[in-house]
């Protein structure tokens, strides 16, 4: 799992004052070379293009507590 950086992304989002960093957490399906990822994305990003590369996601890491 990985969070996708909403930068270089082309997102009508309004949030006031605020900005956001993150688009929200995403499956990686596969690799496609040594520096892209193939995403699933839900259906309410179906007009983004679900390859993106490495530079523009965060690990996410699980914390129990």
């Amino acid at each position: 799992m990985v969070i996708l950086l909403i930068k270089n992304l082309k997102l009508k989002v309004v949030l006031g004052k605020f900005i956001l960093k993150f688009v929200r957490l995403f499956r990686v399906l596969n690799r496609v070379g040594s520096l892209a990822y193939y995403l699933y994305f839900p259906d309410k990003y179906d007009r983004l293009y679900n390859i993106f590369p490495v530079s523009l996601f965060e690990l996410y890491i699980y914390r129990v507590g």
